[in-house]
């Protein structure tokens, strides 16, 4: 084990003392410390973020807009989808050729009443 020796000055206090230095040296040239809010960086005004902030509807809005932008990319997959099925392939088929999810095979086909075809089990 090392021996601490505690006449030693400890290193927290020789920062504070060079810290203080350089505080006496800006001031000694005319300059003037200013406070800036914690948040704030002090080259440009802006707001901080703050959910609380946020309009109400703004989730709202973009979670619609998500759901429109999925809808379009749906429509425009539809005739694919109707091709695939006059062709008499499965969902499962479709879905691996048009490299979708079999989910959204299925509900392309049910926004647009495309029928698919179905295997008979024996």
């Amino acid at each position: 084990m090392i021996p601490i020796d505690y006449r030693s000055t400890p290193p927290v206090d020789i920062a504070r003392a060079e810290i203080a230095g350089k505080v006496a040296e800006y001031l000694a040239a005319g300059r003037q410390i200013e406070l800036i809010p914690i948040g704030v960086s002090g080259e440009k005004e802006f707001s901080v973020w703050n959910n609380k902030q946020r309009s109400p509807g703004q989730t709202d809005k973009a979670h619609a807009a998500f759901q429109n932008n999925a809808r379009e990319k749906r429509r425009l997959l539809a005739q694919t989808v109707r091709y695939c099925a006059e062709q008499r392939m499965t969902i499962s088929a479709t879905a691996d050729a048009m490299d979708l999810d079999r989910n959204t095979v299925r509900r392309i086909a049910a926004e647009h009443g495309i029928e698919f075809f179905r295997r008979e089990r024996a």
